[in-house]
């Protein structure tokens, strides 16, 4: 980071027209945080320790600007500016500084994609909190924020997501499918992010949000998704969290448990059936393809034992 000096240390006012990319120091107070930045607020005494013992804050936050009055939203460093205002509050950050944090000014809204705003300030939060150590929930959030935008860019006909914002080259998004991408951006596996998508498509609304609570890790939750939702919901509710895999694996075993089908008993329930209709029943189209199909599911089960 470039040394302090007084013109540096001079609150930048709005409107920010050709300081893109350049150092500028604010007050920490006119910074706010972003209600869009989901990422856990963890470790800030030891965020602050680092601060203090550098002399300062070695990596710069990167702000936008919010109004006329010379706020700023951050769309990343927020754990950075906490730790900043702790060191503040104890009157631990270096005077030299004045109480201001060396910010970059973006604004996400300029951002040359065709994306609504919204999707915008997700792109560049996203872009900017690449390589932080992050939980299953974390991944989680971003593995269904990077699948939105993904997929709008290729709506519009976006043939690659160009270089900016800390990118170093162009992403290719024409021929891709949209898991292999989401899986470059979030540097793992298209492995791995199909078993955050099975928990999107297969989990219930109390697993997804004990799993974004961090109360449920990503085996524990896909664990579950063996389980139908009703199932998924009554288990969370009523079990320890603890015995969650001996719980599904008992109702799986339950699930798998065989009744003995005589011929002569499905014989008799037919033909009580077929007694109480009448001669003729007619029905609709569609429901004479379900009947089919019950029947030849039926005839499935009574060959192979299983469909």
């Amino acid at each position: 980071m470039q040394k302090a000096d007084p013109e540096a240390l001079k609150e930048t006012q709005h409107p920010v027209t050709n300081l893109e990319d350049e150092i500028v120091y604010i007050d920490m107070d006119k910074i706010l945080p972003n209600s869009r930045n989901k990422y856990e607020m963890t470790e800030i005494e030891e965020i602050a320790g680092m601060i203090k013992l550098a002399g300062g804050i070695l990596q710069n936050l990167i702000v936008k600007p919010m109004d006329e009055e010379g706020y700023y939203v951050l769309t990343t460093g927020e754990r950075r500016w906490r730790g900043a205002c702790l060191l503040r509050d104890r009157n631990e950050y270096p005077a030299r500084y004045d109480n201001k944090v060396p910010c970059v000014i973006r604004d996400p809204v300029k951002i040359e994609l065709p994306l609504n705003d919204e999707d915008k300030e997700d792109f560049a939060i996203l872009v900017t909190n690449q390589y932080r150590v992050k939980t299953d929930a974390i991944l989680y959030m971003e593995m269904l924020q990077w699948k939105r935008i993904i997929s709008n860019l290729k709506k519009a006909g976006v043939e690659y997501l160009p270089k900016e914002l800390g990118r170093n080259q162009e992403v290719k998004l024409k021929g891709k499918r949209t898991r292999e991408l989401v899986a470059e951006q979030m540097n793992m596996s298209t492995g791995q992010v199909a078993r955050f998508e099975k928990i999107e498509k297969h989990g219930s609304e109390e697993l997804i949000s004990k799993l974004m609570k961090n109360e449920l890790n990503l085996p524990e939750a896909e664990n579950l998704t063996k389980l139908d939702k009703e199932e998924q919901k009554e288990i969370l509710q009523q079990s320890n969290l603890k015995n969650l895999k001996e719980e599904v694996q008992q109702r799986l075993k339950e699930k798998e448990k065989r009744v003995e089908i005589k011929p002569m008993k499905i014989k008799g329930e037919l033909e009580n059936i077929l007694v109480n209709l009448e001669e003729t029943v007619y029905i609709r189209e569609k429901e004479y393809e379900k009947l089919k199909r019950i029947l030849v599911d039926f005839k499935k089960i009574m060959e192979n034992g299983e469909i």
